[in-house]
């Protein structure tokens, strides 16, 4: 089975730019260091084999035979090892010694010189720069790819929320103190750490607390006697992210003490942390107080019109009705300014002027449908929702973001919002349309059959000459009790 986190519902209200930065430079280095390591340890093997391993062989061969009982022990390797470098198998002093010494001394400085030993982090020699350039190694395409899904899954709405300083600050501590939680758990260790794991671990922990609400979207595939099965199902961020932090300390407690491919406890180090950051953030309200205001005033600046801004500033300063005054002449100027509209949306439901606010919420959003923005669409749909104004709109408008949010597999609301054109608006001609692909929803998605076929049977009662009605008869069927 394979299950991949695809993407969420919560969208970022400017570029990225520092999380596209980070994913870039990762892959650039990535393309440069991986080639030269594969070189290097197809160097390395042939050095072994050539030289070392047919100088090896007969010491190990002698050393089989005087312990036998060792040949089953999973350290025989080690044991053997120091046995040789103690001159118990074989005199130091002896020529053969000298010639196999020679040859493992050029084979190992060959192993601390590949790319990946010399800038990975090492429990065992500790260094500040080994801690950074870990970060940006990685010993796969795949381990590189589902590292860097994950830092843009996160990354993006914790760099647009918290800012670009605080983001970087928490992506590089969570990355170095991962690395340290590992390395106390594998001490006097030679093996290096590489990967983001650790810094996107703290991310994780991060969204898990600021955003966790919000919904993960994820892709599944699998095969029953050779009939494959895909899809995709959400789940919330606190549930996903806490089931994957469970996850990976199990393995890290069943793994402990045994080398592994991968670094859970760098893993479980980075996330503790995250969640200790989202904990702080949210106990002291850094956001509130010192966050959320610059970053606001950063994304309206946008907006080259004078005007606008000082509506914000007359908003700011409590001064509603000036701002709304601003805000309609910049409309005037500009009818499709989005910015201008939201806020003037905004502010007319903050005086309580709800139809008014309603009529230029759903002029934004059917401009932003027209214009194929469909993300900010939802976005704004949202704020909407949280209002509960939008009954006030047409049967056109209502259809076409329920036909949206089911696309978006958000039946509930798409369900809520087709049944208001047939509660408002129940002689519109979009009226039986809504009944029949809200009865598909809740058959078919969200398996409430005694909804679905009541919306159907409606249909087919009130509605016997719309074309869907044959449909709407032919589901009825195939749901009889």
């Amino acid at each position: 089975m394979i299950i991949i986190p695809i993407g969420h519902d919560k969208l970022f209200r400017r570029l990225p730019y520092l999380t596209i930065a980070l994913i870039s430079l990762t892959v650039i280095i990535w393309i440069i260091t991986y080639p030269i390591e594969l070189k290097q340890i197809k160097t390395i093997n042939t050095l072994y084999e050539t030289e070392v391993y047919e100088k090896e062989i007969e010491f190990l061969s002698q050393y089989a035979q005087e312990h036998p009982e060792e040949l089953n022990d999973l350290d025989f390797r080690n044991k053997f090892f120091e046995a040789l470098q103690n001159g118990d198998i074989v005199d130091k002093e002896s020529e053969e010694y000298k010639d196999w010494e020679v040859s493992y001394k050029k084979f190992k400085d060959a192993l601390e010189n590949r790319v990946f030993y010399r800038f990975g982090f090492k429990p065992k020699n500790i260094s500040f720069l080994s801690l950074i350039t870990s970060l940006f190694l990685h010993g796969s395409f795949l381990h590189l790819a589902f590292n860097m899904l994950f830092l843009w899954l996160v990354g993006v709405n914790i760099e647009d929320y918290w800012g670009r300083p605080l983001f970087i600050s928490l992506y590089l501590i969570g990355g170095i103190l991962a690395a340290l939680f590992y390395a106390l758990l594998n001490k006097g260790s030679s093996i290096p750490l590489i990967g983001a794991s650790g810094a996107i671990s703290a991310l994780m922990g991060t969204f898990a607390i600021r955003f966790y609400k919000t919904k993960i979207r994820f892709f599944y595939f699998f095969m029953i006697l050779f009939r494959p099965f895909w899809g995709t199902f959400r789940l919330f961020a606190w549930f996903a992210l806490g089931f994957w932090f469970a996850e990976q300390l199990f393995y890290a407690m069943i793994t402990k003490g045994v080398t592994t491919g991968v670094a859970f406890f760098a893993h479980v180090g980075g996330f503790i942390f995250g969640l200790a950051a989202g904990f702080g953030m949210k106990f002291l309200k850094v956001e509130e107080k010192f966050l959320s205001g610059k970053i606001e005033k950063q994304i309206e600046i946008v907006s080259l019109n004078p005007k606008l801004e000082d509506a914000f500033t007359k908003r700011d300063n409590g001064d509603a009705e000036g701002a709304i005054s601003l805000l309609r002449e910049v409309i005037k100027e500009e009818p499709l300014n989005s910015d201008a509209r939201l806020e003037l949306a905004r502010s007319l439901f903050f005086l309580d002027k709800k139809n008014e606010a309603s009529i230029e919420y759903e002029t934004l959003l059917s401009q932003l449908y027209e214009k194929g923005e469909r993300d900010r669409l939802l976005n704004i749909y949202l704020e909407v929702y949280e209002k509960n104004i939008d009954y006030l709109f047409s049967p056109k408008t209502q259809f076409r973001i329920g036909s949206f949010l089911a696309s978006k597999e958000d039946y509930k609301k798409a369900v809520e919002l087709l049944s208001l054109i047939v509660k408002h608006y129940p002689e519109d001609k979009l009226a039986p349309a809504a009944l029949l692909k809200a009865g598909r929803i809740f058959l078919q998605k969200l398996e409430e059959v005694s909804l679905g076929k009541g919306a159907l049977e409606f249909l087919t009662k009130n509605y016997p000459d719309y074309s869907g009605t044959a449909e709407a008869r032919y589901l009825l069927s195939e749901y009889k009790d």
